[in-house]
């Protein structure tokens, strides 16, 4: 009898299998997990960014403007401003990625700050910021 060199095609097949299957659980988990990351950096800059808009609010400034924005703090264009038309103490910000979500914050005159997000693939709490379908993804 003849000592065996290498593995049979059978042992082969099951190895390719068994990786095959673990590619198939693996792969959406780790999209589902990339997608999260955007949403929490994306709403990360946002928070960031209320306490720019708080100070210039304060220094009698009023809301930012998107203008403002890439001017003076040179936010890039994935960062949106909107001052609200009658309140120059209120309005929102917003990032988004197309096909991946949007997230958003609030302020109100009153200087109390409300989070929004929605996604394409989880509905998971992000820190103080809800899920909010109404919110159309780029």
């Amino acid at each position: 009898m003849r000592k065996q060199k290498g593995f049979s095609l059978i042992e082969l097949l099951i190895v390719v299998g068994i990786i095959g299957a673990l590619t198939a659980i693996a792969v959406p988990t780790y999209q589902a997990l990339q997608e999260k990351s955007e949403v929490v950096a994306g709403i990360g800059t946002l928070k960031n960014l209320r306490s720019v808009i708080d100070s210039d609010i304060i220094d009698s400034k009023g809301f930012i403007s998107d203008a403002n924005l890439t001017a003076n703090y040179g936010i890039d264009t994935e960062v949106k401003a909107t001052p609200d038309a009658t309140n120059k103490n209120a309005g929102k910000i917003e990032t988004s990625k197309v096909n991946i979500f949007i997230a958003q914050y609030s302020r109100t005159n009153a200087g109390t700050w409300t989070c929004n997000y929605n996604a394409t693939s989880f509905a998971d709490p992000v820190g103080s910021c809800t899920k909010l379908s109404t919110l159309t993804i780029p």
